[in-house]
């Protein structure tokens, strides 16, 4: 499925790449297995190659999908939920989804959601985590500076306020 140097990304934990295949006995049993390394957190991880569909890991977008997602960012936001447990509940099936499309249009639906209100902190972690998860996947993909890619995202949706 995988080969060695391809960029994935894993919902949750965010774009990396497959690092190494190797194959290892564990408790008896030996099976192969992904070691992959994710540009957030700068973590390692060991999966079984059975088990990975299962885990909705998938290959990173094209160069012409990251165009496409930062589309997406810049376009008219969609009114949220007044609710915020229907919010939180849209944010983490979305991120659990690792669709990049869908994660992009709650950077923006978030972003017009802030023109109209402050954020919780709750908020305001779940906003960054998934602008981490995009502009990870887009910086690997284009292979540009990670930093620049989330600058770049935040201007987009005119909340540089939450650069670090």
């Amino acid at each position: 499925m995988f080969s060695i140097g391809d960029i994935i990304f894993y919902p949750v934990f965010g774009a990396g790449y497959i690092l190494n295949i190797e194959e290892k006995e564990i408790c008896g049993e030996i099976k192969k297995y992904y070691i992959m390394k994710f540009l957030l957190n700068d973590m390692n991880m060991m999966i079984p190659i059975e088990s990975v569909v299962g885990r909705r890991i998938r290959r990173a977008i094209s160069p012409d999908e990251c165009e496409k997602v930062l589309n997406i960012i810049k376009s008219n936001p969609v009114k949220l939920s007044s609710k915020w447990s229907k919010r939180c509940k849209h944010y983490t099936q979305s991120i659990r989804s690792g669709d990049i499309f869908l994660l992009a249009s709650i950077i923006r639906d978030i972003a017009g959601l802030y023109r109209t209100r402050s954020l919780s902190k709750s908020e305001a972690k779940v906003f960054m985590d998934i602008v981490d998860m995009v502009a990870g996947e887009i910086s690997l993909v284009t292979n540009r500076d990670l930093n620049s890619v989330k600058k770049e995202i935040l201007n987009k949706v005119n909340m540089n306020e939450f650069l670090c």
